[in-house]
């Protein structure tokens, strides 16, 4: 018979604390579940930024970092089918990653790329093929295997022939890379998942089942747009700050079905639409349709920023006489996110002009970051980071 187990990432929520951690792992194995698939971030201690993060992306992580797994597991009677890790871990120390493997149990090691590759740029794909296969080699000197699992962002066409996928299976060696294939994303995507698990035969280890539902439809894959925009009233937008921006943005719209665009044209359009003359702009939701119609784009999300700065003040006897240094922080923007599907429209505005002790004081352009974030994150639905 399988084994069959339970992804650690689907419990993030249920993982609070010692007991919590118990109870479930507890239920989990009375359900008839014989094994737990852990993630290697939630079995450690991780900063509060992932959390934030994973949390964004509506797949929390929850806090159980700093609870003992080994004797979770053990106590549970459950056994450890894989370990999930990053490939710039295994990059900096496979032996390490293979060490803490082989402590709970398990020959395998898995790997996602999700969100951190071009999935339709077939020299990343060719340089990732490559990557995979001398970290799986020295996992293999070190008596554990390499598996990687894939989303659906695998599904992207490298060139008129190829997907992503097709290349990670061509170009990895079966001696060092394997597949934990995951039927749910690939059918998510439009693809015929069985095809697939044919194609990949003995190379398939390990098959992640989800019921979370599909979204089958034709414009799967398609790569449609979403549009990202920021203007300005002096054109300082540091490329820094605005590639900061654009985070929340691409972690909203994460799966590879949508693709973000910031193109001279987007902006062209964007501009020629709310721009009135004088520095006045307007924007509703009938201009906001338009826009997304002309580029073509199926989101919009549009940033104006009227002004963005900090300023030093120092020697404020009202409210210190120590000659304490303060930072003022002037933030005068608009944030607008548009969908074409349900003709949605949301904005906010964000006036600031504070006054803090240096070192307590928010930069702006952070405040502006999870402004956007919270913006984009109601309009798709997903939890909302306060």
């Amino acid at each position: 018979m399988p084994t069959k187990a339970v992804q650690q990432f689907m419990l993030g929520t249920v993982l609070g604390n010692e007991n919590e951690a118990r109870q479930t792992l507890a239920a989990m194995k009375a359900a008839g579940y014989d094994g737990i698939e852990l993630c290697g971030f939630m079995i450690h201690p991780i900063g509060f930024m992932v959390r934030l993060l994973t949390k964004a992306a509506g797949m929390p992580v929850g806090k159980g970092g700093n609870l003992d797994w080994h004797a979770l597991v053990k106590e549970a009677g459950l056994q450890v089918v894989s370990l999930h890790t990053d490939l710039g871990s295994l990059e900096r120390d496979a032996k390490a990653v293979a060490d803490e493997a082989k402590s709970f149990g398990t020959k395998y090691v898995v790997i996602t790329g999700m969100y951190r590759f071009d999935y339709g740029d077939e020299a990343t794909m060719h340089d990732l093929a490559a990557r995979l296969n001398k970290a799986g080699e020295a996992l293999k000197a070190e008596g554990v295997e390499l598996l990687y699992h894939n989303h659906n962002c695998e599904l992207r066409h490298v060139n008129a022939e190829k997907r992503a996928y097709d290349i990670l299976l061509e170009e990895t060696d079966p001696q060092f890379v394997n597949f934990e294939f995951d039927s749910y994303w690939f059918t998510e995507g439009g693809a015929n998942a069985l095809a697939w698990m044919q194609r990949l035969g003995t190379r398939m280890k390990l098959w992640h089942i989800n019921d979370r539902g599909t979204r089958i439809s034709a414009a799967a894959f398609a790569d449609q747009p979403v549009a990202f925009v920021v203007f300005d009233n002096s054109g300082n937008v540091t490329q820094q700050v605005y590639k900061m921006w654009r985070e929340p943005v691409r972690w909203a719209y994460h799966f590879p079905d949508f693709k973000l665009v910031d193109t001279d044209r987007t902006k062209k359009v964007t501009a020629e639409n709310i721009f009135t003359g004088h520095g006045k702009s307007v924007v509703d939701q009938s201009v906001a349709r338009k826009i997304a119609e002309e580029i073509p784009a199926e989101a919009l999300v549009l940033v104006i920023v009227h002004d963005m700065y900090e300023q030093m003040v120092q020697g404020m006897i009202w409210r210190n006489e120590d000659g304490s240094t303060y930072v003022r922080t002037v933030l005068n923007a608009d944030i607008y996110v548009y969908r074409k599907d349900g003709d949605r429209f949301s904005k906010k505005r964000i006036r600031e002009n504070e006054i803090k002790e240096l070192g307590n004081q928010t930069a702006p352009e952070e405040t502006m970051k999870w402004a956007i974030s919270k913006q984009v994150n109601i309009m798709e639905n997903r939890p909302v980071i306060n």
